[in-house]
């Protein structure tokens, strides 16, 4: 993004940019976007030291075939839930169930390779914050 010095604000713009010179090479795009924020701050005053960081999660291997591992970072002393539900929505294994844990790091390793082929949704709720990935489990 190019920023001109007598710019008193910013426009960011998110897209997939293509020229309409040659339309037949025109086609439909798709973007992710995954594991970040957009805040607005003071850029006067701003001490990057203070800006708040939401808790996420992370999943490896995904695919999984036999144990998958799950990684979490809690910034504060907090109730933590870690569900497994299938696409109907059916809770299929909870590997932390309303466990209060402290500040820190967190590497969970579940064994997933009791159930069946498929994708399914990994739910991690915090007190304030929930976030749901989804996994494919193959065998």
């Amino acid at each position: 993004m190019t920023i001109r010095s007598d710019n008193d604000f910013i426009r960011p713009k998110w897209g997939i940019y293509r020229s309409l010179n040659t339309p037949s090479a025109l086609r439909d795009e798709a973007m992710r976007f995954a594991g970040f924020s957009i805040a607005e701050v003071n850029t006067t005053s701003v001490d990057l030291t203070k800006v708040p960081v939401k808790s996420g999660f992370q999943i490896f291997p995904n695919p999984v075939t036999g144990r998958l591992t799950i990684t979490y970072n809690l910034l504060e002393e907090t109730d933590v839930e870690l569900i497994i539900y299938n696409l109907k929505g059916s809770i299929v294994k909870t590997p932390i169930s309303s466990e209060h844990q402290s500040k820190g790091n967190y590497n969970k390793v579940v064994d997933v390779s009791g159930l069946k082929s498929g994708s399914y949704l990994v739910s991690l709720s915090l007190n304030k914050f929930k976030q749901t990935l989804k996994i494919c489990i193959t065998k």
